[in-house]
């Protein structure tokens, strides 16, 4: 069975160092947009916990509404079943 054997793609000359821990050469906003900024991220935060208490409310309620509806269509099967197991383990 032949050996196969792989040569390496990159060498030691081909790698380019990592740059310096230098700070990047771009704008800065100023402070006055910095503060806008953070006020309206804190006002779409805000609509957005708003928003998704709703949809936990409406969640909540949509699921207690369909367990009622579980709970009573099979509260009576399962009083039958009782009471037959009951009758065959008295008989």
């Amino acid at each position: 069975m032949p050996v196969k054997t792989r040569t390496s793609k990159s060498t030691a000359a081909n790698v380019t160092p990592a740059p310096a821990n230098q700070r990047p050469n771009v704008e800065l906003i100023s402070w006055e947009s910095y503060q806008k900024d953070i006020t309206n991220r804190w006002n779409i935060h805000h609509f957005e916990m708003k928003e998704l208490a709703q949809d936990v409310k409406f969640l909540d309620n949509f699921a207690r509404r369909d367990f009622t509806k579980v709970v009573d269509f099979f509260t009576p099967i399962v009083t039958q079943l009782v009471k037959r197991i009951e009758n065959l383990q008295t008989t």
